[in-house]
């Protein structure tokens, strides 16, 4: 039989069970990888603030310790969770997120959580435990609690900033579904964001020890993108610049620099307008004039020359300093200096 006949079928063996291979999911990680993983995220960045913040106290408060260390994360999932992300006691410092947080029975059997707002969202297994510290502190509903009562454009010492905390991506991409924004009556808003399947929540596009994104399993719809910031897909001109081809990351960041511009000079417009500067009161007794302060002359200082002196001595100069703005005497002063 000839060789090329002989080799055919063992070349298409060969490609039928390499493409076998790649159409399997890739090996599980050895424990040695999983471990190499975790500790180049931020989860084990043992000397960050976020678990470093408490150590002159030596306790992290319940209000805090769900999401900044391993014993209060555990005692959550452990507790009732009426009050999000609060347990009822302070836990010692000196732990970051451990394996044990995310692996622990009750963390797997997860599969729904309640946000802020107060809205229990189904999230499924492996979501649902990063959305636990991942969802923000706050909600459009704590805006509205705020206002309650007040007229529009209130100027009150009552009320100041509400910050939604860090790493509110969980209320992102659940939207309206989960209200982390503050929503305006009559205004309909994006909910859930599904994106693709197979790419639609938290451990599917970040890896789940290291956390990074998985950026090349983007790449089967956004060829060759290298930066996330840079994918677009719509030719909407959301910031109305007529460039619809730069990323939507850029979009997103030239809006967010008009909505504070434009938050800034609605809030010193409305404060000046409800509440103006007093004025000073001109005296009766004295017609208004304008004038024009003369410029203040500046100091001439002159001063000796430091006598150069062996070291550990010290040289007392003379400085004279005077003032033509006056006709006062000439001031002396004494001043001593040292070299060491």
């Amino acid at each position: 039989m000839p060789r090329a006949v002989i080799l055919l079928p063992a070349l298409l063996l060969g490609g039928w069970s390499a493409l076998t291979l790649s159409a399997q999911e890739a090996p599980d990680p050895t424990p040695e990888q999983i471990v190499e993983d975790w500790l180049a995220s931020s989860h084990a960045d043992a000397m960050s603030e976020a678990f470093r913040h408490w150590d002159g106290e030596g306790e992290i408060p319940g209000a805090c310790a769900t999401c900044h260390s391993t014993p209060g994360f555990v005692d959550y999932l452990a507790s009732p969770m009426t009050t999000v992300g609060v347990i009822d006691h302070p836990v010692p410092t000196g732990t970051v997120i451990e394996c044990t947080a995310c692996h622990d029975p009750a963390a797997a059997s997860l599969a729904s959580v309640r946000f802020p707002s107060g809205q229990p969202i189904s999230l499924g297994n492996g979501a649902a435990v990063c959305a636990v510290c991942h969802q923000g502190r706050a909600s459009g509903a704590r805006v509205e609690k705020a206002v309650d009562g007040m007229e529009e454009d209130t100027v009150s010492a009552n009320l100041g900033f509400i910050n939604i905390h860090y790493s509110a991506a969980a209320a992102t991409l659940m939207g309206a579904e989960a209200g982390g924004g503050y929503e305006y009556e009559g205004k309909s808003y994006a909910g859930r964001y599904a994106h693709v399947p197979g790419l639609s929540d938290c451990a599917s596009c970040h890896g789940p020890h290291d956390t990074a994104i998985e950026i090349e399993d983007c790449t089967t719809c956004h060829a060759g993108v290298q930066d996330l910031s840079a994918i677009r897909m719509s030719l909407v001109d959301y910031d109305g610049d007529g460039d619809t081809a730069e990323g939507i990351g850029m979009v997103m960041q030239q809006i967010w620099e008009r909505l504070l511009a434009a938050i800034m000079r609605y809030g010193a417009e409305v404060a000046a307008r409800r509440s103006p500067m007093p004025k000073r009161p001109t005296p009766i007794s004295s017609p208004i004039r304008t004038a024009t302060a003369a410029p203040i002359p500046k100091k001439r200082r002159t001063t000796t020359a430091m006598p150069a002196g062996p070291r550990g001595s010290c040289a007392p100069p003379t400085i004279t300093s005077s003032s033509r703005r006056t006709a006062a005497p000439m001031r002396t002063t004494r001043i001593t200096r040292c070299s060491f």
